[in-house]
């Protein structure tokens, strides 16, 4: 009588590759970073405490990034990109155009899409909140973060001074300019709202900030 065949082992796979499948994990976890790091600062948030809003095992955490400063740079580097995939477009059509008047559509298109995405991302500014108090290793990775910002911007700050509109006004300058007063005040809410007696709307300040700027302008 022959002897049965030993069965094999039967390899269950879920129809997804292993890459996407750490893709995903990846991307929960910086969400929930995200999330938690803005609310309370990276100093009051733990790996575990991320695993667990992200929905996987505190392992993972490590293997992803290694320790909470990789967090805490990927978490940047993702509102960086998202950041940057806003502002590019726009501030490439300032390039493009050849002129020296600071009112010229593309440069109020600009700052209308900065303040919209300040709008969409207030994560951002109480990411900025946190760090921004003090130097540390987190701030100095927070600010070379911002060289794609920077170099978004600088067009638009040459349009500015070459049109009147803020003459003596460096690229670093106009840039702290837009943080402080376009992003913030999406950072802070309950201050914006405690202040203005309403909600903080993007549309309307949006126009402030344009108004300010060009009130120096003599074709405004």
């Amino acid at each position: 009588m022959t002897s049965p065949r030993p069965h094999r082992a039967i390899r269950r796979t879920t129809g997804r590759r292993p890459d996407a499948e750490a893709a995903e994990t990846r991307a929960r976890l910086v969400a929930a970073a995200r999330t938690l790091f803005a609310q309370r600062g990276v100093d009051a948030v733990g790996t575990r405490e991320i695993a667990g809003a992200a929905g996987v095992t505190h392992g993972l955490v490590r293997h992803h990034f290694g320790s909470k400063q990789g967090v805490w740079q990927a978490v940047v580097d993702a509102a960086d990109a998202e950041f940057a995939a806003t502002l590019q477009p726009l501030a490439d059509a300032i390039t493009r155009t050849e002129t020296e008047s600071p009112c010229e559509p593309d440069t109020a298109a600009f700052i209308e899409g900065f303040i919209r995405a300040c709008a969409r991302q207030p994560d951002i500014a109480r990411l900025l909140v946190h760090e921004g108090s003090v130097p540390n290793d987190r701030l100095d990775y927070l600010l070379g973060s911002l060289n794609s910002a920077r170099a978004a911007v600088a067009p638009v700050a040459a349009r500015l001074r070459a049109g009147g509109a803020l003459p003596d006004v460096d690229d670093d300058e106009f840039l702290l300019l837009l943080l402080l007063a376009g992003m913030l005040p999406f950072g802070v809410p309950a201050l914006a709202q405690g202040v203005l007696g309403q909600p903080l709307s993007p549309d309307r300040h949006a126009r402030v900030l344009l108004a300010t700027l060009f009130s120096g302008t003599s074709d405004r």
